[in-house]
């Protein structure tokens, strides 16, 4: 955390996480902004695979950022899958995946609303 503030200080943090314990056949995201008092935890049904619960996470951050016009926002996932299936996944180009396409619009209603917003894969400890 300490290296995201030193970089982007004057940006709000969302971190998003997927789990899925396959013993117990259970799929749970977290999202979490301390700046803005954000602790979201919702578990999914019971066959979601870890792409999907990451996914459902960064969705949840992005709809946040968006509903609650949240300016200079960084999403941070440690699922460098999610982020390269985002960049292949753009408006205007076929995505077969309702998830990524809805993530898609929102960040580009984002954009289009002028609000500086970072999507990275956190690869620190």
């Amino acid at each position: 955390m300490e290296y995201l503030n030193l970089k982007w200080p004057h940006f709000s943090h969302f971190y998003t996480d997927g789990s899925v314990l396959e013993t117990h056949s259970k799929s749970s995201f977290g999202v979490f902004c301390p700046q803005h008092k954000v602790f979201i935890a919702e578990t999914l049904h019971q066959h979601a695979s870890i792409f999907t619960t990451e996914l459902a996470a960064i969705y949840i951050a992005v709809k946040k950022i968006l509903v609650d016009s949240i300016p200079k926002s960084l999403v941070i996932s440690d699922s460098m899958s999610i982020l390269c299936a985002l960049d292949n996944c753009l408006p205007g180009f076929a995505c077969t995946n309702n998830l990524l396409w809805d993530i898609q619009v929102m960040i580009h209603e984002i954009h289009n609303q002028h609000r500086n917003n970072l999507f990275s894969v956190d690869t620190q400890p």
